[in-house]
């Protein structure tokens, strides 16, 4: 009987994969080698009872008709030794704790990148950029978004507001640029930055703010902005100097919040004058012309992938033809010069039989077009050259501001040889940019005097230059008169008992570097300089005093004493 039983026993099989309780006590009886899911078998009573496809019923039976409890005899009847058993950890690491020195420095370079970037809160969520950091740390998990958005980039950035706080500190004067702009949310926001240099003679160069202004942008309000950022970064002892570019409510703003010398943009100032003349008759109908043909082939595949075509025919090179932006500076100087450079492969094109039943509205230009629109070319050309130094220039100095206005005043003279249309565009610019700057016109003179490049001031009169220079003199006198106490200092002081910490700060005061600028043989400068290490007596000079502007220079090292 016991061998029928254990038979029959062998013949009841528990499904596999199953890992709920119930089937230590109930299986399957298995037919002919298959498997008969319809009735569960209770394995020590060989009773039937039907299987719906859940064990809910089966461990209610066994509750109900035999008092047990199959959830609570899950544990194995064996003990195995705590010595034997592996540790979960060992196969799966634990995580860092959130305080460590390792997690905090990677939140912190997680923050620092996000900031740097410019990148999404959000980006802590993408897949790619996880499996990264666990590749590198695998023990580290990653805060959520809010904890960023709210805890780490508030509290970098508060660090690093206190850093530039104690950096301006140091600051003899400092200058602000601001601009409104709108994004693509048609949400408009204003900007503030600050530029110093610091006790190394480096251009620093800070974004304060960018702000919401839901307001009505007046300059009253943009004033308003304007003083409460200097309130808010402790730089209202620094007489700050303002740049903006030439709208109205700039200057106004300007005003409000008191910030002089305030500066106009210079490459907004020559994209204003070349707007203006571009708009003289002639000129825009010559534009709307080109821009016409530009739009036709940015628009169809067809005419590209054939310019294309002709472009090679003909040995050209392969460029794109571009579309002019009003307010992208030398936009229309740049879509006439690669519609000169591709003419022929465009008037090929638009004659090929491919174009003609979707090329009906747009006609080749006329040799008088063309003609014209090689003189605007000519004319443009230094005005782009004009806007590319400019923009080169990694510390584009108000010195060059002057220089620059007089070579461009000089090109827009009239002459014999120019048509009606570049004589009367000549005249609108000249009339437009000679407005400009009127009211800091001895700011940019004495700055360019000051600047090595122009310090003999070619572009001015001989007049001009001597107004300039007796500025300057009068100037150095005045410093001369409140730092009298330091050059004595300088003078009288035994070279053993300067340290060179005092010699440094000493060479920093205006009066020395303004002398230095206008008597390079000045004995007392001379003799701190042959105290100096010979690494330091190569010193840039940007000093801007109360009554001009000034900029860097790159002096001379005095002669050795």
């Amino acid at each position: 009987m016991a061998s029928s039983t254990e038979k029959d026993n062998d013949e009841i099989r528990s499904p596999l994969g199953n890992k709920s309780a119930v089937w230590k006590y109930f299986g399957f009886r298995r037919k002919d080698g298959s498997t008969d899911k319809t009735h569960a078998i209770r394995k020590q009573y060989q009773c039937e009872l039907k299987y719906s496809g859940n064990t809910t019923s089966l461990a209610a039976h066994l509750k109900n008709k035999h008092g047990t409890d199959p959830h609570a005899h899950t544990s194995s009847s064996v003990t195995v030794p705590e010595a034997c058993t592996p540790a979960l950890t060992s196969f799966f690491p634990q995580k860092l704790n959130n305080n460590s020195k390792r997690v905090t420095s990677i939140t912190g370079a997680i923050s620092y990148f996000i900031c740097k970037d410019m990148r999404p809160y959000s980006v802590v969520e993408n897949d790619s950029f996880r499996k990264l950091l666990h590749t590198l740390e695998p023990k580290y998990a990653i805060p959520s978004r809010q904890h960023f958005s709210e805890t780490c980039i508030p509290r970098l950035y508060t660090q690093v507001k206190d850093e530039v706080k104690r950096e301006f500190l140091h600051a003899d004067r400092v200058a602000i640029t601001t601009d409104e702009w709108t994004s693509c949310t048609t949400q408009a926001y204003v900007t503030v930055t600050c530029h110093h240099i610091d006790n190394d003679w480096q251009m620093k160069n800070y974004v304060l703010q960018t702000q919401i202004l839901n307001d009505a942008h007046t300059g009253v309000n943009l004033g308003t902005v304007l003083k409460e950022a200097c309130e808010e970064w402790n730089i209202n002892d620094k007489n700050p100097a303002l740049v903006t570019d030439h709208a109205s409510n700039m200057s106004v703003a300007g005003v409000e919040a008191s910030l002089s010398p305030h500066i106009k943009c210079f490459r907004h100032t020559i994209n204003l004058a070349t707007q203006k003349g571009l708009k003289c008759a002639g000129a825009a109908h010559l534009l709307g012309r080109v821009r016409r043909v530009v739009s036709f082939f940015h628009r169809s595949t067809v005419a590209t992938s054939l310019l294309k075509e002709k472009q090679k025919l003909l040995g050209l090179p392969e460029h794109k033809l571009k579309q002019d932006v009003i307010t992208r500076w030398n936009g229309s100087f740049e879509m006439l010069e690669r519609f000169l450079e591709q003419q022929a492969a465009v008037c090929a094109s638009l004659l090929d039989r491919k174009l003609r039943k979707g090329a009906n509205d747009v006609q080749t230009l006329s040799e008088g077009d063309i003609s014209t629109a090689e003189d605007l070319v000519k004319l443009l050309g230094p005005v782009k050259s004009a806007t590319t130094i400019m923009c080169e220039e990694q510390q584009p100095k108000v010195s060059m501001i002057a220089p620059l206005k007089a070579k461009l005043l000089e090109h827009y003279s009239i002459s014999e040889e120019d048509s009606t249309l570049v004589t009367e565009m000549k005249q609108t610019m000249t009339k437009e940019l000679q407005q400009r700057y009127v009211d800091v016109q001895q700011v940019l003179l004495r700055a360019s005097a000051l600047d090595t490049r122009f310090k003999k001031l070619p572009f001015l009169s001989e007049k001009e230059r001597d107004a300039t220079f007796q500025c300057l003199t009068q100037e150095a006198a005045e410093l001369w008169d409140q730092k009298n106490d330091t050059v004595a200092q300088v003078e009288n002081a035994p070279p053993h008992l300067m340290t060179q910490h005092h010699l440094t700060h000493l060479v920093n005061q205006p009066l020395i570097n303004l002398t230095w600028c206008l008597l390079p043989r000045f004995k007392p400068l001379n003799r701190i300089m042959s105290l100096l290490p010979r690494g330091q007596r190569h010193l840039r000079i940007s000093l801007v005093t109360p009554s001009s502007l000034w900029t860097l220079a790159r002096l001379p090292r005095p002669p050795e004493s």
